[in-house]
C-alpha cells in the first residue's frame, strides 16, 4: 500500500454548502449592488459561511462586492476562496458583453504565471477583499481545463511555477491553503505528481452524469496524497435540472448523457425526488468531499438550493434503483439518512 504523505493544516470550509460568487460580478450600478448584498445577506441568514469568487467575476468586481459583505463579519465565522488565473473562453465572452466587466478600474488579466505576477495577483486579491489572508486561493485554469485530453508523459505545462510559488506563500502564511481549480482530470493528476495542493475544486466531473472517472482515478490518488476536494458545478452547468447546454457549452451533451438523464429523471418521479435536491446529496457524499459549491443569481434561488441542500431527504431505495440500473456506479459514496448525518449535511465540523 502505498504512504499517505504527512497531514498538512487544512482549513475546513464552514459550511459544507457554498455559495459561487460569479453573480456577484455580472453588473454595474446601485440596483445590482443591493441585489447582490441581498443575497449574500441571505446566504449568511440561511447559514452558508463558505463563499468563493475569482478575480474573473466582473474582473474584480465580484471580489470587492464579497469582501465588502464579509467584512462586516468575524473572521473565523465564515471561509472565503479566491483564484489566479488565465480568464477562460466564458469569462473572456462575459468581457465582451457585460459593462461589468468592461468598466471595472480593478480589472487585471494575468499574462503569465511568475512568481512575481502570482505574488501581484495574491496582493490585488487582498486590496479588493479587504483581507489580511485568504483561506483558500486555487489556479484557475483556462480552456484547457474543459477537455480531458491525453497529456503526454513528458508534458510541460506553463503553470508549474505558480504551484510552487504558492507552496512557499502558504509557508509564508499569507493564504491558508492552495489548490487547483479544473476539470480537467489528467491535468489536476499531473500537478499531484509534482506538488501537494490542499485541494482540488473538481469542475463539472462529479455529478449524477458524470463521476466514474473522478472516482476511478482522481479520488484514490487524493485520498493517498491528503488531499481534498471541493464539487463546483454539481449540476453539469444546469444540464441536470433541464438546460440544454451541458458544462457551460452549446455544443451538446456527450452520447448518452440524456437518455441517462431521462432514466434518472423517471425514477425520480416516482419516488417524487426533484433532481437539484439528489444531484447536491450525491456531491456531497464523497467523505472525501468537504463542499459543493452552488451559484445563484437572486436570494430566491439561494434559498431553494439551501432548502434542497439541507431540508429534503431522499428514499434509501431511490439510490438503489439508479445502482441496480446501471445510472450511478456501483462503487459511488450515496447519502446515508439518519437524523445526525442529515443535520451534519450542511455545516462542517470545527477541528
Amino acid at each position: 500500500m502505498e504512504n499517505k504523505l504527512p497531514e498538512r493544516e487544512l482549513i475546513l470550509p464552514l459550511s459544507k454548502l457554498g455559495i459561487g460568487g460569479i453573480s456577484s460580478g455580472l453588473e454595474l450600478g446601485i440596483e445590482a449592488d443591493l441585489a447582490i448584498q441581498d443575497m449574500l445577506s441571505s446566504a449568511w441568514s440561511l447559514g452558508i459561511r463558505y463563499f468563493d469568487t475569482s478575480p474573473s467575476y466582473g474582473n474584480g468586481l465580484g471580489e470587492i462586492r464579497t469582501g465588502s459583505f464579509l467584512n462586516g463579519e468575524h473572521k473565523d465565522d465564515y471561509t472565503i476562496s479566491t483564484k489566479i488565473g488565465f480568464r477562460s473562453d466564458y469569462d473572456n465572452r462575459l468581457s465582451r458583453t457585460n459593462k461589468a466587466a468592461r468598466a471595472n478600474p480593478f480589472s487585471q488579466k494575468i499574462g503569465c504565471y511568475t512568481a512575481l505576477e502570482i505574488r501581484r495577483c495574491i496582493d490585488r486579491s487582498l486590496h479588493r477583499l479587504g483581507a489580511e489572508v485568504i483561506d483558500i486561493i486555487f489556479i484557475e485554469e483556462s480552456e484547457i481545463s474543459r477537455v480531458n485530453s491525453d497529456l503526454s508523459e513528458n508534458f510541460q505545462y506553463p503553470h508549474w511555477e505558480a504551484a510552487a510559488e504558492l507552496e512557499s506563500i502558504r509557508e509564508e502564511g499569507i493564504i491558508k491553503n492552495w489548490g487547483i481549480s479544473s476539470g480537467n482530470i489528467n491535468l489536476i493528476l499531473e500537478y499531484l505528481k509534482r506538488y501537494s495542493p490542499d485541494y482540488i475544486l473538481l469542475v463539472s466531473q462529479y455529478s449524477l452524469i458524470d463521476h466514474v472517472d473522478a472516482l476511478s482515478r482522481l479520488f484514490p490518488i487524493c485520498i493517498a496524497q491528503n488531499v481534498n476536494i471541493i464539487i463546483g458545478a454539481p449540476l453539469n452547468g444546469g444540464f441536470l435540472t433541464g438546460k440544454p447546454d451541458y458544462n457551460y457549452s452549446s455544443k451538446g451533451a456527450p452520447k448518452g448523457a440524456l437518455e441517462r438523464l431521462k432514466s434518472i429523471g423517471r425514477i425520480a418521479e416516482r419516488y417524487q425526488v426533484d433532481l437539484l435536491t439528489a444531484s447536491l446529496h450525491f456531491c456531497a457524499a464523497p467523505a472525501l468531499v468537504k463542499a459543493v459549491i452552488c451559484g445563484a443569481r437572486n436570494a430566491g434561488q439561494l434559498r431553494e438550493i439551501v432548502d434542497c441542500f439541507s431540508n429534503r431527504q431522499i428514499p434509501m431505495v431511490f439510490w438503489e434503483e439508479l445502482k441496480a440500473n446501471g445510472l450511478i456506479a456501483e462503487f459511488a459514496p450515496i447519502p446515508q439518512l439518519d437524523d445526525v448525518l442529515e443535520r451534519e449535511l450542511f455545516t462542517n465540523k470545527k477541528s
